[in-house]
């Protein structure tokens, strides 16, 4: 019982740490996913190497969004399996 009371205390806390860490990858990931489309057209622009621009974002940006969609989907399925167990 006691221990019951100390995990729903804390429990917002730390429900607040993963959504802020779960916000904070998207970030992340969106701001790489852009990056990556701006040295594309910067090197369309500037005439420059344009094969290594796309070869790079064709690893890089389903990599970030593989990783994002993993991520998403155990934070989910871990909050989703703990509300079903109570």
């Amino acid at each position: 019982m006691i221990m019951n009371k100390s995990r729903e205390s804390e429990s917002p806390w730390i429900f607040r740490l993963q959504i802020g860490l779960l916000g904070a990858f998207s970030l992340f990931a969106a701001a790489i996913v852009s990056w990556i489309s701006r040295l594309i057209y910067i090197s369309w622009v500037l005439q420059d190497v344009f094969s290594a621009s796309i070869s790079i974002a064709l690893v890089a940006v389903p990599v970030f969004i593989f990783l994002l969609i993993i991520i998403n989907y155990v934070f989910w399925g871990l909050r989703l399996a703990k509300e079903v167990d109570e």
